[in-house]
């Protein structure tokens, strides 16, 4: 009988375990202290690192690999019930698996999963900053600081209810709260919690382009705008129904509207709207790869490519394996 490489480790357990070490070649660039949140890339449902574009498969428990060049699938792996958040340094990837309750570590090269922590209750969104993962436990509100390496618990630091996305700046974590209308600014360094702000209503999503940090507040459809720096409120604006996800390009702000099947566009600068773009079903998750915008679409299993220069949709395709 072949052995499973997946090994599980609890959260509460800080001994090393050496199937969770980075993979073959990883990247000494997550030891650079020239940090910033474009070299490592976090989102819900879907990430781009690598050249690759990583998607949760929900429904089926699987993380499927598309190539950002021509969107085609460049391999699939199982992992536990319901992933969706999702995390990449561009040599591995993290998937949080909400139900099942594991941060699964899996190898961008040849799609094997080097091991799964085990965390305590609820895991949802996970991002890198380089030197550790975070990881938003919903049920607990809180947020889990892991060493890279082995797994291990290195702060447990309470946040608002319910939190959900993680984003990094560059310096610091920013974890939005759903169940409390705010966001919290957590310094990565040390894991003190540097501010809390309120946004807007339920926010799920939140993003940086390490000037400003945007949050997508799914009940009263609209973006909240963020001084990173302070965390100033610089405007509220009004996008579609129910906006769930949130991701910068660096000179424009998408939002993923799951009410109405939509994908919203602003500008950074001033929060107007520069247009509008109808995608899949139930729109969930946005990843960017430099050129383009990638949506992850929830309620038909699809997968859409728009480009970000001019909102024109390349490509919508199936997340589905055979």
């Amino acid at each position: 009988m072949a052995q499973s490489n997946v090994c599980l480790i609890a959260a509460e357990d800080k001994r090393p375990n050496p199937t969770l070490k980075a993979a073959d070649g990883f990247s000494q660039a997550a030891n650079d202290d020239n940090r910033s949140a474009q070299q490592y890339s976090s989102g819900l449902s879907i990430v781009f690192g690598g050249g690759l574009i990583w998607v949760a498969d929900w429904r089926h428990g699987k993380v499927t690999k598309f190539r950002a060049s021509d969107g085609e699938i460049v391999g699939s792996v199982p992992v536990g019930d319901d992933p969706f958040g999702l995390a990449t340094d561009g040599t591995q990837a993290w998937v949080a698996c909400f139900t099942s309750g594991y941060l699964f570590v899996v190898r961008t090269l040849n799609s094997g999963v080097v091991g799964g922590i085990l965390p305590r209750r609820g895991p949802f969104g996970v991002a890198f900053d380089g030197d550790a993962l975070w990881l938003t436990e919903t049920s607990k509100h809180t947020v889990l600081k892991l060493r890279q390496s082995d797994g291990a618990v290195l702060a447990t630091i309470r946040v608002g209810n319910w939190p959900k996305g993680v984003a990094f700046d560059g310096q610091n974590v920013w974890v939005a709260s759903q169940g409390s209308n705010q966001v919290a600014k957590i310094r990565a360094g040390d894991g003190a919690v540097i501010g809390t702000y309120k946004v807007g209503k339920m926010p799920e999503d939140v993003a940086t382009d390490g000037a400003y940090i945007w949050t997508a507040n799914t009940a009263n459809g609209t973006v909240t705008k963020l001084r990173a720096n302070d965390g100033f409120k610089l405007g509220t604006f009004k996008v579609g129904k129910a906006p769930v996800a949130v991701k910068s390009d660096g000179v424009h702000v998408w939002i993923a509207n799951r009410g109405d099947n939509t994908v919203t566009c602003l500008r950074s600068e001033d929060g107007s709207r520069v247009r509008t773009v109808t995608v899949g079903s139930g729109p969930a998750g946005l990843a960017f790869d430099g050129s383009n915008i990638w949506v992850a679409n929830r309620g038909d299993d699809t997968l859409t490519e728009i480009r970000a220069s001019d909102g024109t949709v390349i490509r919508t395709r199936s997340i589905l394996t055979k």
